[in-house]
């Protein structure tokens, strides 16, 4: 018998551990058994508990506004069916945006690049038809439009036609026979072969009145000696 009672004085627990204590329960209640805390639960505790911080992160909710959009910002970001729908729509259309925005800049640097200077007709072209730089050179090699009429034409013994700037201009010879094959020339001629007639009529006139003074008289041929 005394062999028992030295075993029931021996300790329960090991000499390193905290022996512990029982949960007293008052009479009469009901053992609750420990439930899972939801998602309910924690917003209720998060709600009545006033500033927490939320863990792993800076976030700390002070008052029940920041508690409210906290919890709206995780029901939102729930990964439910409806919001990974959500997310993917959210996703397309800022994808969709970003392309229209793509498009439009482009269309808009093509608005602004300055159109190419148009190159002049070469000079050397215009003139010898042929140019000294041949394909090298930086000019166009054509003949330029001629809207004008009177450049269209024209005689040239008295003028030659120059562009200016692609314009045609008639620019007249200087010293030029100008009588060449043209109406000038038949008309001086006609004038030349009537002044010479008149020439020749007045030269018999005067003639005629010196013998008539010679025939009077009227000379001294002394003068001539003296």
């Amino acid at each position: 018998m005394s062999n028992n009672l030295f075993i029931l004085d021996l300790p329960t627990y090991l000499p390193n551990e905290a022996p512990k204590e029982p949960e007293i329960k008052p009479k009469g209640e009901p053992l609750i058994p420990p439930q899972d805390v939801d998602e309910d639960d924690e917003e209720k505790q998060a709600k009545s508990n006033g500033p927490m911080c939320i863990p792993g992160t800076a976030i700390t909710l002070e008052t029940e506004e920041d508690i409210a959009r906290w919890i709206e910002e995780r029901k939102r970001n729930w990964p439910s069916n409806q919001n990974i729908e959500r997310k993917k729509q959210e996703a397309e259309a800022k994808k969709q945006q970003q392309r229209l925005k793509r498009k439009h800049e482009g269309a808009a640097s093509l608005d602004q690049v300055s159109p190419k200077k148009p190159k002049n007709i070469c000079r050397f072209y215009q003139m010898n038809k042929k140019c000294k730089f041949g394909n090298k050179c930086k000019n166009l090699h054509e003949d330029p439009k001629n809207d004008n009429p009177v450049t269209s034409s024209f005689n040239e013994l008295t003028h030659y036609r120059k562009f200016v700037n692609g314009v045609p201009v008639l620019i007249p010879k200087l010293y030029a026979n100008r009588t060449e094959n043209t109406l000038v020339k038949k008309l001086v001629l006609f004038k030349h072969i009537i002044t010479r007639d008149q020439e020749v009529r007045e030269n018999n006139r005067v003639l005629e009145f010196i013998k008539y003074l010679n025939e009077k008289g009227l000379i001294d041929h002394n003068v001539m000696k003296s």
